[in-house]
């Protein structure tokens, strides 16, 4: 009798602070809500209690979407190109590209550029939003046969006072990934060819470049090992906010209980440099164009004009 009265309070008590907490999430979002609008041009100068449950639930939808953009950039934004006689010198081209992403009328702007460091490379990638931005910085280089060996790579989130950072260390010695995520930590056993989300695109562009047909790759990304398949649908010219551009159809193969369905289209002048993505998933589409972009320098262009076109005497 006396452990059932006892578990009695124990459970009135914890209905008692139901309440309170609730209060207490409540509030932290209003004031994150109240603090992201405040920042906003055209927001008002005040946040009403009634308008408090319509800025909650809007901010709950807007990062869900937010978040699927997010993954989705970073999941598919190709990466270092390569030139034809790069292949052999085991040199990738620097290269910056902007891209405007779409999905239920949010949209996102993403930037990455790939630069040279020494022996090895840099990759940026930068995402913007109304509600906060994504930053991710990875670091990489080419072995003996050319292939890409990833070192480190960091990811940062900050949206609407929710902030998050990632890193993985990639220990060639010992063949693991060091992964850490706040204070959690994993170790993940590390294969010689494993990649990660970077260099599997390197990986893939350079494998595009030489014909091959088997486009599987062992990809290590936020602590978990995936193998990402590829498949080539064939050419296309495609229309782009750059002009006409002849492409490469890619389409990445998942398995047959998914409903996601991702196609990519690498503009095949531009050392396959991504111009467009299209992913639907049941009724939803998610959409991913480049605005501007330049290759070695060189200002992407419709054509006739590719990578390899003499400049002109003004320099165009």
């Amino acid at each position: 009798m006396a452990a059932a009265g006892a578990a009695g309070d124990v459970r009135r008590h914890r209905a008692a602070r139901r309440p309170a907490d609730r209060q207490r999430r409540h509030c932290c979002l209003r004031r994150s809500a109240t603090a992201q609008l405040s920042r906003e041009p055209f927001a008002a100068a005040t946040v009403t209690d009634h308008a408090v449950p319509l800025i909650l639930s809007a901010t709950k939808g807007a990062l869900l979407v937010l978040t699927k953009l997010v993954t989705l950039i970073r999941r598919t934004l190709l990466c270092a190109v390569i030139s034809g006689s790069a292949i052999s010198s085991a040199e990738l081209l620097p290269f910056v590209a902007d891209y405007q992403a779409h999905y239920n009328g949010m949209e996102v702007s993403a930037s990455r550029q790939l630069q040279r460091d020494g022996d090895s490379y840099r990759e940026q990638l930068s995402m913007r939003s109304l509600l906060g931005s994504v930053d991710e910085l990875s670091h990489f280089s080419l072995d003996a046969n050319h292939w890409p060996r990833p070192h480190s790579s960091r990811y940062s989130l900050s949206l609407l006072g929710i902030n998050r950072d990632e890193r993985q260390q990639f220990d060639w010695q010992a063949l693991e990934v060091n992964y850490r995520r706040g204070d959690k930590q994993r170790r993940i056993a590390l294969e010689p060819h494993c990649l990660d989300l970077t260099t599997h695109r390197t990986a893939l562009v350079a494998d595009l470049r030489q014909r091959r047909e088997s486009l599987d790759y062992c990809v290590i990304n936020r602590g978990k090992r995936k193998q990402y398949r590829y498949t080539v649908v064939g050419e296309e010219r495609i229309d782009t906010a750059l002009g006409a551009l002849n492409t490469l159809h890619v389409s990445r193969q998942r398995d047959a209980d998914e409903s996601r369905n991702t196609e990519l289209w690498l503009a095949i002048d531009w050392d396959f440099l991504l111009v467009r993505l299209h992913q639907f998933e049941e009724d939803e589409e998610y959409r991913l164009e480049l605005t501007s972009a330049t290759v070695a320098q060189r200002p992407v262009a419709a054509l006739p004009q590719t990578l390899n076109t003499p400049l002109d005497p003004t320099g165009n």
